[in-house]
């Protein structure tokens, strides 16, 4: 994975961009599967996505995944023998996965994380992934009296799958240069939200992978 940083100019003032680019295939197929089924924890590449923000020291405002290396080859995606049901079940498990990760990038300052130049069945996977937990975590919501601990941790999920993961179909470089500028300035209004929120979670829950 290479990284590269980019600064863009907002109406709030400069704000630093961090872009992952694949180098190699990251394809994922039912190893994966069977992983994430045993435990919804972090890949390997989403650790050094984590570290690489943490050597940044808060500066990173926005994070950028590519699909694609820099000729234009699609890098990360699903394998081929994966069937329609386990394409679902990746997306749904990829997307949990990432939760607690996504936790600890808005603790050290991002605002916003694309994922980009994906094909478009990973996108409709992701997305559909990421309705379903919304739905499973709104329901247990309904349920769950206001002062139960798993309340704090269970709205701050929903709040980060709402406000901070999005596939938009661009590539990098229109995102950095035409979304994030206008969009930027607008989500720095929710650190405030952020903070309170993580200010509730217990300290155990906001521990950094």
């Amino acid at each position: 994975m290479r990284f590269s940083d980019h600064r863009i100019e907002t109406m709030e003032g400069l704000s630093d961009v961090l872009v992952a680019t694949p180098k190699t295939d990251l394809i994922v197929g039912r190893t994966q599967l069977e992983k994430l089924r045993k435990a919804t924890v972090p890949r390997r590449i989403d650790e050094e996505i984590h570290r690489q923000l943490l050597i940044r020291g808060g500066r990173v405002r926005a994070l950028i995944l590519r699909g694609r290396d820099d000729e234009g080859n699609v890098r990360w995606r699903f394998d081929k023998d994966l069937s329609p049901a386990e394409i679902a079940e990746l997306g749904y498990l990829l997307v949990k996965s990432q939760v607690v990760l996504y936790r600890c990038f808005a603790e050290v300052g991002v605002r916003v994380h694309f994922i980009v130049e994906v094909d478009e069945q990973v996108t409709h996977a992701l997305n559909k992934g990421k309705d379903r937990l919304l739905n499973e975590l709104k329901r247990e919501l309904e349920v769950l009296d206001e002062e139960s601990p798993k309340n704090n941790l269970f709205s701050f999920r929903v709040w980060l799958l709402e406000n901070f993961m999005y596939f938009p179909y661009v590539t990098a470089d229109e995102a950095i240069e035409g979304l994030l500028p206008e969009t930027l300035p607008i989500l720095e209004g929710g650190q405030r939200v952020v903070q309170k929120m993580l200010d509730y979670l217990p300290p155990h829950e906001r521990a950094h992978v």
